[in-house]
């Protein structure tokens, strides 16, 4: 007997636009989801969180993105504290700190 295959679901075209982000092209996104997933995006479309399905899912991608720099920072930190003793700082550790972080030199 062969295999089950669920439903084929259309999928929603939703244009993922540059609105706050510093490429402002654009682009299309063709997203499957279940229909209750959709009805969701839909409901708060409908509630006025958000003008349409793509502002919803930019908001999402933005805040997951968020999300990922706050664990990267947080992992980051944990790094720093399991370092060791900590110790003053120079103007010059700063300086060669600075200009590593600009890309001018390791």
């Amino acid at each position: 007997m062969p295999p089950v295959m669920p439903p084929v679901m259309p999928p929603v075209d939703i244009f993922l636009t540059g609105i706050d982000d510093a490429a402002m092209d654009k682009n299309t996104l063709s997203v499957v989801m279940p229909d209750p997933l959709r009805t969701f995006v839909d409901e708060r479309v409908l509630r006025g969180d958000f003008a349409d399905a793509g502002e919803y899912l930019r908001d999402l991608v933005r805040r997951d993105r968020e999300a990922q720099a706050a664990s990267r920072l947080r992992e980051l930190i944990e790094v720093g504290l399991a370092s060791g003793q900590p110790r003053v700082m120079s103007e010059s550790d700063w300086t060669k700190l600075r200009d590593v972080a600009l890309g001018r030199g390791a």
